[in-house]
């Protein structure tokens, strides 16, 4: 990485309805493949 730059995380995700969209956030994400989320305005949270 260069100076002034920072790891972004891209997820994609696969909604209820088939649709599809990607979420950035810069904190490592703490789900696997598979795993059911709630996307909200501060990123995803893990339905358990």
């Amino acid at each position: 990485m260069t100076s002034g730059s920072s790891l972004v995380w891209i997820i994609g995700i696969r909604y209820d309805d088939g649709s599809f969209a990607t979420v950035q956030q810069t904190s490592s994400p703490a789900v696997r493949i598979g795993d059911r989320v709630r996307v909200g305005n501060s990123g995803m949270e893990i339905l358990r």
